[in-house]
C-alpha cells in the first residue's frame, strides 16, 4: 500500500522576499499559513501550498540545478523514506528532526535533478493545516 500525502507545498525562492509577498499576500490575497520571517506559506486551496523563501536563509541548495522545492506533507516519513530507498532513489538528506520548525523530514533528489521534500509537522497547528 502507498502511503498517504496529506498536501502539497511547492517552495519559491527569491532574493527579494518582498516582492513575492506583496505577489502571493497583497495581490494575490493568499493568506499566510505558516510565518518563519525568511519563509512564508500560502494557502492555495485545503491541500496546496505554495512557499517563498528568501535565498540566503535556505536549508538545501535547489537552484543550482532547478529553482523549485517540491514538498510532499505525509503521516509517515520513516515509511516514505524506506520504500523510495528500497526503489533505488537518491537521498540527498537522511530522516531527521528539524527542532526549530517543528518538522521531520527528508531530501530526495527526483526525475530531472528535482528536489523533493517528504515532510510531517510535529506542531499541532500546523499539523491541522498541512496533515488534513
Amino acid at each position: 500500500m502507498v502511503p498517504n500525502i496529506s498536501s502539497l507545498i511547492t517552495f519559491l525562492y527569491y532574493e527579494n522576499l518582498t516582492e513575492a509577498e506583496k505577489f502571493f499576500g497583497t495581490i494575490m490575497q493568499l493568506p499566510v499559513v505558516e510565518d518563519e520571517g525568511w519563509a512564508k506559506v500560502y494557502q492555495i486551496s485545503d491541500t496546496a501550498f505554495v512557499g517563498v523563501v528568501k535565498e540566503s536563509k535556505k536549508k538545501q541548495n535547489p537552484k543550482c540545478e532547478n529553482a523549485v522545492l517540491v514538498t510532499f506533507c505525509v503521516e509517515d516519513v520513516a515509511g516514505w523514506y524506506e520504500r523510495l530507498k528500497e526503489n533505488g532513489v537518491k537521498i540527498i538528506k537522511e530522516v531527521a528532526i528539524c527542532a526549530e520548525l517543528q518538522i521531520v523530514n527528508f531530501f530526495i533528489k527526483g526525475p530531472g535533478n528535482y528536489m523533493f521534500e517528504f515532510i510531517q509537522y510535529l506542531d499541532p497547528g500546523l499539523k491541522r493545516v498541512f496533515h488534513r
